[in-house]
């Protein structure tokens, strides 16, 4: 996180003193019949505490159990992105009459966590699958 500036793809603007940059970003892909539109939401947070990247994802997914009733949880193990630990979780849950599948990537940067999560609807997950892992994959931290 750059102390002074938050920067984007396409503005930057001065910090105010004492804020914290906790820029989100959001990718949107095409909707589907279902009317779902598969989206990449990109988050981090900055560590105050010494803590390992799986004891952070099991925070997370402990206050989303708590938001939201059912999650499935289908998979989730400790990975590495291009030099960085990680840890990604496969989970699935209802929303009103849909049903979300995602896949939650947390990668730990310099007492930074970037959570990379990947949405689509059950029917078109499969079709979504080559967008979240290009994005993932390709994801690196500016110097």
């Amino acid at each position: 996180m750059k102390s002074g500036k938050v920067i984007s793809t396409d503005w930057s603007a001065s910090m105010p003193k004492g804020w914290e940059d906790r820029t989100m970003a959001t990718l949107v892909g095409p909707v589907s019949d279902d009317g779902f539109a598969s989206n990449i939401v990109v988050t981090r947070e900055k560590l105050e505490d010494a803590t390992t990247v799986e004891e952070y994802a099991k925070v997370q997914a402990d206050l989303m159990r708590e938001e939201i009733d059912g999650v499935e949880l289908m998979d989730e193990r400790s990975i590495e992105i291009n030099g960085l630990p990680a840890f990604q979780r496969l989970q699935r849950f209802a929303i009103d009459d849909q049903i979300v599948q995602q896949v939650q990537t947390f990668i730990m940067g310099d007492n930074v966590i970037y959570a990379i999560t990947g949405s689509a609807s059950v029917e078109d997950f499969n079709g979504s699958i080559p967008a979240f892992k290009k994005f993932v994959e390709s994801f690196e931290l500016s110097e």
